[in-house]
């Protein structure tokens, strides 16, 4: 489109050019009728009838027409070859912006991916130290729980070795308590027995040395009676220290520690009452069989005052035995609701 609008131009403007020129020849032959000679054409002297100031604007004036057609197909040569290039130009040009606005988007393109990954980096850098910073709390928690571990088994350990001696305390003491039973039942008989064969006298004053050396080993028994009393006083002191000094250290643990161990407490609690269940049992048979010699030896009247003081005896001794009993059992209870009721 360029080259033909060059084309275009140049064939306006030779037509303008021979128009032009051919008027000032027809002029200046008019005006000089003087013949000049055929190699002083108009076109090649300067002091030619023509305007003189046209004549002068051009320089290098061709000399015939045919080297002025020459001269306007080598001008329209290079029009052409001008207006080659400016479309070569134009082209290219236009390449160049098409790469260019490619370039742009690929450019803003790689921008934009940048910063997603980049900001896909940083999510993953704080899920990392999230992620981090809850291993290292898990491992805390383990540390603890592992502490609690230990300091909870051996607890449980000074618990069951406590328990064990306890129990071991309450057969000895029930053991004895039996044996006692069956030599006071073994004296009845034999004073029963003796009662029968020679009879015993009615009067206090004429008691045998046998009667007086039984009412003193009664009298014995009563006082290590009082004595075992004071003793276990004395251990269940000892052992509500025990329990004080396990409650204190039971404060330290945590609550899921001490509902774990609440279900084992229960247990031992509950063999506790069993056990408290068969105790009482056995001294309610012990109150039969004493009721049971009571009545058999109710007859005798000369003995009336020692079987009392014996029946007195034994059944303060298992009175006490059982309330010393009840109270230990309700102390065990109270510690371990007390213990439960803590936060």
């Amino acid at each position: 489109m360029q080259r033909g609008m060059y084309v275009d131009l140049m064939e306006a403007t030779e037509g303008e050019m021979e128009v032009e020129r051919g008027k000032d020849c027809y002029s200046s032959e008019a005006a000089d009728p003087i013949p000049r000679s055929p190699s002083s054409g108009p076109f090649l002297s300067s002091s030619s009838s023509c305007p003189q100031g046209k004549i002068r604007s051009r320089t290098a004036v061709p000399a015939t027409m045919e080297e002025l057609f020459q001269y306007m197909k080598t001008l329209r040569s290079q029009i052409n070859d001008v207006a080659d290039q400016a479309a070569k130009i134009s082209v290219e040009e236009h390449m160049h912006c098409t790469t260019i606005h490619t370039l742009q988007n690929d450019l803003q393109l790689v921008k934009n991916e940048t910063r997603q990954v980049k900001e896909e980096t940083d999510k993953m850098t704080k899920t990392k130290a999230q992620i981090c910073s809850q291993i290292l709390g898990k491992q805390r928690k383990i540390t603890s729980l592992e502490t609690d571990s230990s300091t909870l088994s051996q607890t449980l350990e000074f618990m069951q070795q406590e328990r064990v001696s306890l129990s071991e305390k309450l057969v000895d003491r029930s053991a004895y308590y039996t044996k006692v039973a069956e030599d006071i039942s073994r004296q009845l008989k034999e004073q029963k027995v003796t009662e029968k064969a020679g009879g015993t006298k009615e009067s206090e004053d004429d008691m045998s040395p046998s009667v007086i050396m039984d009412i003193q080993a009664a009298q014995a028994k009563f006082d290590k009676v009082e004595q075992l009393k004071a003793d276990l006083l004395l251990e269940n002191s000892k052992l509500r220290q025990s329990v004080e000094l396990l409650k204190t250290r039971m404060t330290n643990f945590k609550p899921e520690l001490r509902e774990m161990d609440g279900k084992s407490l229960e247990e031992e609690l509950q063999a506790l009452l069993s056990d408290k269940d068969g105790e009482a049992e056995y001294v309610q048979s012990l109150q039969l069989q004493i009721t049971k010699l009571k009545v058999s030896n109710f007859r005798f009247i000369s003995l009336c005052k020692l079987n009392n003081y014996l029946a007195i005896c034994v059944i303060s001794m298992l009175l006490a035995l059982k309330l010393l009993h009840e109270y230990l059992m309700d102390l065990c209870i109270d510690d371990f609701q007390s213990w439960k009721a803590e936060p």
